[in-house]
């Protein structure tokens, strides 16, 4: 059995199929240190966060040089609220593919649950920069910039994202809700400065 099929299904967003394609592998060589990592991936996408961090947890105590078993350890562990120890992956990550805007992005949101905003600012923003099309980290850095108050920044970010065909619905949905929001603290903070 190849793990190609199981990368590709995992790729389009079919981790459920992914899932049982990989534990396949492993029941065939529960040794294979990728069958091992992509099914802790797997995991993570399932919503099985426990199991995934014992997966990634001995596929990272094996090989360390992996930027994706990194990554996929970092999102399990920020999922279980385990931030610090998401942190210390997604910067792990980092360090072997320093230019990738997931794990930047990653690292960002882990730095934004921390109550680190400016390191949180700094990373988003590079995310983008990277890729201006990631509607994640498009999404991340407009929330960052609404919390942290800056309004027409956060708006020209959710504008560009509103009406991309390519979002998933239930991002959409946020996008549109943070985007009226948004209009309001716009209308509100505009109201302020004309008093005063």
């Amino acid at each position: 059995m190849s793990l190609k099929h199981g990368i590709h299904l995992l790729k389009y967003g079919r981790h459920q199929e992914a899932l049982e394609y990989f534990l396949d592998c492993l029941y065939e060589d529960p040794l294979d240190l990728e069958a091992i990592m992509y099914t802790g991936i797997a995991y993570t996408e399932t919503g099985c966060q426990n199991e995934a961090v014992r997966a990634l947890e001995y596929f990272t105590s094996r090989i360390t040089d992996s930027s994706e078993a990194w990554e996929g350890l970092g999102c399990a562990y920020y999922r279980v609220k385990r931030f610090d120890d998401a942190k210390v992956c997604f910067k792990k990550a980092m360090k072997i593919t320093p230019k990738e805007p997931s794990v930047i992005r990653n690292l960002g949101l882990t730095c934004m649950v921390l109550q680190e905003e400016d390191e949180a600012y700094k990373l988003l923003e590079k995310a983008v920069a990277l890729d201006s099309k990631d509607y994640r980290s498009v999404y991340a850095l407009s929330s960052l910039c609404m919390r942290t108050k800056k309004l027409d920044e956060a708006e020209t970010l959710l504008r560009g994202i509103k009406d991309d065909t390519f979002l998933p619905d239930d991002l959409r949905e946020l996008v549109i809700t943070d985007y009226q929001k948004l209009k309001s603290m716009i209308q509100l903070h505009d109201g302020f400065t004309k008093k005063a």
